[in-house]
């Protein structure tokens, strides 16, 4: 029997948490950020092993600096914002959110393709699964099934 090309439609669920790394902060104290002084401490030494990469450009540290402290509300605290969710969400964006939006839209040029976004973000009082203060990898399964 001849083999034949067949195609069917496929859709495809690509999910994170919002705090995919929040389990980090238990498991090495490096990652613990309990001011938003160390936030930035973090994040610019980061920063600066960035700018030692061969591949990357001159990066101005400073303006990147300024824009995460707009766009990721420093200094801001509340009952749903504080410095290490803060820390976990910009580097959750960085290592999963904005890869997965591209590969989103990437698979989407498929015309037998429909890919979705799932976003968790919600934080509930109780997580088997991880710390109770975000919505870290793994909460998106307990909270589909």
């Amino acid at each position: 029997m001849e083999c034949q090309h067949r195609r069917n439609p496929v859709k495809v669920y690509i999910g994170n948490t919002a705090q995919e790394t929040g389990l980090n902060a238990l498991l090495n104290n490096r990652n613990k950020l309990e001011s938003w002084s160390k936030v930035e401490c973090a994040l610019m030494t980061n920063l600066t092993n960035l700018s030692y990469a061969q591949d990357v450009a001159e990066i101005d540290r400073d303006d990147i600096m300024s824009d995460l402290g707009k766009l990721y509300n420093f200094y801001r605290d509340s009952d749903d914002w504080w410095p290490q969710i803060s820390f976990d969400t910009i580097v959750t964006d960085i290592r999963t959110t904005c890869i997965n939006n591209h590969l989103v839209r990437a698979m989407n040029r498929n015309k037998m393709i429909t890919a979705y976004r799932l976003y968790f973000k919600n934080r509930p009082d109780y997580i088997g699964c991880g710390t109770p203060w975000s919505a870290v990898h793994g909460w998106d399964s307990e909270a589909l099934f």
